[in-house]
């Protein structure tokens, strides 16, 4: 058998470079697109699109997500006071 190179994937009997986005980077995940996003941006299609953080709102821990600041509580789109 054979296997790619990181940086490349299998497609039929060739190996094919990935194509990581602006704002992304390699992934070594055997599954998926071979790329993810850098903090603050999530895959949309082909591309890592900037997280809209709403007011009184941060990156959350994963990275791919925002949550509310304290003081504050989740309600649709955007953070209210408790």
């Amino acid at each position: 058998g054979w296997e790619c190179d990181r940086g490349y994937r299998a497609v039929d009997d060739a190996c094919v470079a990935v194509r990581v986005p602006a704002n992304g980077y390699l992934s070594d995940a055997g599954y998926g697109p071979g790329w993810r996003c850098d903090r603050g941006y999530r895959a949309v299609n082909d591309a890592c699109v900037a997280l809209q953080v709403p007011e009184n709102a941060h990156v959350d821990v994963s990275g791919y997500g925002w949550a509310c600041n304290p003081s504050y509580r989740k309600q649709q789109n955007r953070c209210i006071p408790l």
